[in-house]
């Protein structure tokens, strides 16, 4: 008879390893913090100019439509992403903004769920996770523009790091809680003649 928690086994491992490695890549965030400030703006700006093409290709006016705004919609965008892969502080300048104004939402939603999951095991790690969102928020907004450059890559990073330990968090707690239970995990086996 194979064990039903299996599966749970191997994801709660899965989730583990993956934590792990977002508590790296959010240590190398923070070590290098203009770098991958700078690889996200790029980034950013790349994203911009695909979707303009992409845009620009999916309303040209072929068949004499004439000027539409969708297609001034797909050359500001083109332009944009274009300008921001140029100069670099602008984009940087941009993202800092975006980054404050999603952490701050990210914070609202995640200590809104952990509430609404409350008192199932590992609500408070969600909350967590929640307030540190909020934090960051706090200070990317106060700050901006100064520190732009390098805000990105750092906040980055330590959200990362937050991240990477919450999900190793609740990794090993739900272990312990599946250690605890075994039985109430194990397959059940059906009687075909019940």
């Amino acid at each position: 008879m194979a064990n039903a928690d299996t599966p749970l086994r191997r994801a709660y491992k899965s989730s583990k390893n993956w934590g792990y490695i977002t508590i790296l890549l959010g240590v190398i965030a923070i070590a290098l913090p203009f770098a991958m400030g700078l690889a996200v703006a790029v980034l950013f700006a790349l994203t911009l100019i695909t979707v303009g093409v992409v845009q620009l290709l999916a309303v040209w006016p072929d068949d004499g439509r004439g000027l539409s705004l969708r297609l001034v919609w797909a050359i500001l965008t083109l332009v944009a992403g274009l300008y921001m892969l140029f100069d670099p502080k602008v984009s940087l300048d941009t993202l800092t903004l975006f980054l404050g104004s999603y952490f701050l939402v990210d914070g609202v939603a995640n200590i809104a769920t952990a509430f609404q999951l409350k008192p199932r095991h590992g609500w408070g790690h969600i909350a967590m996770g929640g307030v540190f969102s909020l934090l960051l928020a706090l200070i990317i907004l106060a700050q901006w523009p100064l520190s732009s450059e390098f805000v990105i890559g750092i906040l980055i990073g330590v959200k990362l790091l937050v991240l990477g330990i919450t999900m190793v968090a609740l990794a090993k707690s739900a272990e312990k809680q599946l250690a605890a239970a075994p039985s109430q995990f194990a397959e059940k086996e059906v009687n075909p003649k019940d």
